[in-house]
């Protein structure tokens, strides 16, 4: 995906806009000076290039309001009038000229594409950012999970919206897929098989020397098993991906950090959020590899049922009434890891002996 700083205001609203925040940042400005700048001229900007769309989070100074504008394309070129023209400002003006232009002629090209609004407005902010922007020869798990879900909606042929809500906190607001995917990736390099298969059997022989224990298998003794059971497949993913199943150092891993730039319906600012990591793309294998037999098998279930379960569970029912050779093909895709994923915690658990 190529650089780019505007996107689609909204469904109803396609027309490309800028944040005022980053405009004020690529050109060296205060943001509260800009926003001065554009009340002042207000009038002006207005009665030639339309009315100007406000937005408003909850990250200003001392707990209050921040009130910001999406800009058009016209408007940004009028704003640049009124404002410094350093060699600064005139490269960054330059650049987003340009960004106007590359966004209008890739939506041109996607025009029939069914990526919803949302999607490709996602991923345009997440590349806006001009301090420490993702880098190339590198990718970054929120990219690749919006495909993926995207994706979903497209090979079973139904879309339940133009969004994904997470409810987990009682509101609305916009799931980020790669703020916890991103954790459990990194943790996939130094995950430490023997530590937990040592977890597991000593308590596991504790438990079966004690004349008092009637059951074997209690939750703890099943947690530690789900655990060490993770820790294999991750340790032979490293096998075939690294030609060694040892623990990798954080020294050794192909990634680097990016300003990772969350939605404006997260009501969080870049500078709210640490920065990510992003992964050489020599991994995109092993990350794949990674997502359908980890991730999807040992993480997906409770991950999307506390982020979007009605959602979710539409599609699912979607998919089981598909004719099973279409289930079947469907399963070999990478998005049917989501499907196979979502049952696997079930069908792992009857594998564990019972009547111990």
């Amino acid at each position: 995906m190529f650089d780019i700083i505007v996107f689609p205001f909204n469904d109803d609203d396609p027309e490309l806009v800028i944040d005022s925040r980053l405009l004020a940042e690529g050109l060296g400005v205060q943001h509260d000076n800009l926003i001065q700048t554009i009340n002042i001229n207000r009038i002006t900007i207005e009665s030639s290039c339309g009315s100007l769309r406000e937005g408003k989070d909850s990250t200003g100074k001392a707990g209050r309001p921040q009130n910001f504008f999406f800009l058009t394309e016209r408007q940004f070129v009028l704003i640049g009038v009124f404002t410094s023209n350093t060699e600064k400002a005139k490269k960054f003006k330059v650049t987003v000229v340009n960004a106007f232009f590359e966004m209008r002629d890739a939506l041109q090209k996607q025009a029939i594409s069914p990526f919803n609004n949302y999607t490709l407005q996602r991923i345009s902010i997440h590349h806006s950012s001009l301090k420490n922007p993702l880098p190339d020869g590198y990718f970054s798990c929120l990219d690749k999970m919006l495909y993926l879900l995207q994706g979903i909606d497209i090979k079973l042929g139904y879309k339940l919206g133009e969004q994904w809500y997470d409810y987990k906190k009682g509101d609305k607001r916009f799931l980020e897929p790669d703020i916890s995917i991103g954790i459990h990736f990194s943790a996939s390099f130094t995950s430490n098989y023997d530590e937990h298969y040592q977890n597991f059997y000593s308590r596991y022989n504790e438990r079966k020397n004690n004349p008092k224990v009637r059951k074997m298998w209690d939750k703890e003794q099943i947690k530690l098993k789900w655990k060490l059971d993770r820790a294999e497949i991750e340790k032979n993913l490293r096998q075939k991906h690294f030609n060694s199943g040892d623990l990798i150092a954080e020294c050794d891993i192909d990634r680097k950090k990016y300003r990772f730039v969350p939605s404006p319906e997260s009501n969080r600012t870049p500078e709210s959020v640490d920065d990510a990591f992003c992964y050489s793309n020599d991994y995109t294998s092993f990350f794949h590899d990674w997502l359908r037999e980890v991730f999807f098998k040992f993480c997906w279930r409770k991950y999307i049922l506390e982020r979007d379960k009605d959602g979710w569970m539409k599609r699912y029912e979607k998919f089981k009434s598909l004719t099973l050779p279409e289930q079947k093909a469907f399963l070999t895709t990478a998005e049917g890891g989501m499907i196979s994923g979502f049952e696997f915690r079930e069908t792992w658990e009857k594998q564990l002996p019972s009547g111990d």
